[in-house]
């Protein structure tokens, strides 16, 4: 979906997301561990959107 939408496309770049991944599907085996820091650092806050 992401690559089908230019608008997502240019959203994710600028927040520094590697599109590579999505074009490998190659998810790490730490995934976990990198959705557990990314909560941490309050990025997957369960809040209100902001757009």
């Amino acid at each position: 979906m992401i690559l089908r939408n230019d608008h997502l496309m240019r959203l994710a770049i600028y927040h520094g997301f590697d599109e590579n991944r999505l074009l490998e599907s190659d998810i790490p085996e730490n995934i976990a561990d990198i959705h557990k820091d990314l909560k941490q650092r309050g990025y997957l806050t369960a809040g209100q959107a902001r757009w």
